[in-house]
């Protein structure tokens, strides 16, 4: 069994370095027509990082320079210049990764906001009597529901849930003002509690349960 095991873990090995192999490799030579001696070659890609500073001829390969900064090319390419890295200078975003050679410079919306249409707009908050049951990203909108029966919301708010109305039981104590789904039960003395001798027996009572 440790055997097949192993087996089975070297095959899987061996073509994920295949795999990883094949997407390293370079696309095939690409076609260049050179007017001046009318003369069709093929001219090795630039790699990610990289731009082409002239094509192959006959006797050299393409002459390829390394990308300035804060500029990039991703894919392997024969353009004669890099792209320009995007500058994160939106309202309520900032950078989440940096731009490199090989990579544009990636933005996000700050806490609290989220992107549509190219902006950063702010988190909605749930209204009373709704809650949040999917928060918001930096990607998507905050998601709200009705507060369903047994529950509520007393704020506005892009992060708080709807809350169980409190039990007033456990606590030797009534419902004197029932909730709903804007405001909590409010607890009380029950009507029959007639003493503080008679509070303390209730409440011992239920202690010892």
């Amino acid at each position: 069994m440790w055997a097949l095991y192993t087996i089975c873990c070297g095959i899987l090995l061996t073509i994920n370095l295949l795999v990883r192999c094949e997407a390293d490799e370079p696309p095939p030579k690409w076609e260049y027509y050179n007017p001046l001696s009318g003369v069709t070659l093929l001219c090795d890609w630039c790699a990610p990082g990289e731009f082409m500073v002239t094509e192959c001829t006959e006797t050299t390969v393409t002459q390829c320079r390394t990308c300035a900064e804060n500029e990039y090319t991703e894919h392997y390419n024969h353009v004669r210049e890099c792209f320009r890295c995007r500058e994160c200078l939106k309202a309520h975003e900032h950078v989440l990764l940096g731009c490199t050679p090989t990579n544009n410079r990636q933005c996000v919306c700050e806490d609290g906001y989220f992107l549509a249409s190219e902006f950063c707009f702010q988190h909605t908050k749930c209204p009373i009597r709704y809650g949040v049951v999917q928060r918001g990203t930096p990607w998507k909108n905050t998601k709200c529901r009705r507060c369903s029966s047994g529950t509520f919301s007393n704020v506005e708010s892009s992060m708080a849930t709807c809350r169980n109305h409190t039990d007033c039981g456990p606590m030797g104590l009534c419902v004197t003002q029932r909730g709903n789904r804007g405001v909590d039960n409010v607890c009380g003395i029950c009507p029959h509690y007639n003493t503080s001798k008679d509070v303390f027996r209730e409440r011992w009572a239920y202690r010892s349960r």
